[in-house]
């Protein structure tokens, strides 16, 4: 997951730098099926979002939505390596 997650963010990012909607919800449809299998239900919802976005051609939003990923991401990653540390 951590080793996959920052190409999937620079995934989303090349997309919406690009403002290619398709891309934009395949790479949030990749990503979200990670999210899912860690269990990190905001990134999971926050990918959702993002496909939705991407399956109705709009990107309105999606800059926005793709921060809260960034940050959300980064507080995942610190739990889970706070975790990783106790074990």
């Amino acid at each position: 997951f951590f080793a996959d997650s920052p190409e999937h963010l620079a995934s989303l990012r090349r997309a919406l730098n690009e403002g290619n909607a398709q891309a934009l919800r395949q790479a949030a449809h990749r990503f979200r099926s990670s999210t899912e299998n860690l269990g990190v239900r905001r990134m999971s919802s926050l990918c959702d979002r993002l496909e939705r976005l991407g399956m109705s051609g709009s990107l309105e939003g999606a800059r926005e939505l793709l921060e809260r990923l960034d940050a959300e991401f980064e507080q995942a990653r610190s739990i889970l390596n706070e975790e990783k540390s106790r074990s």
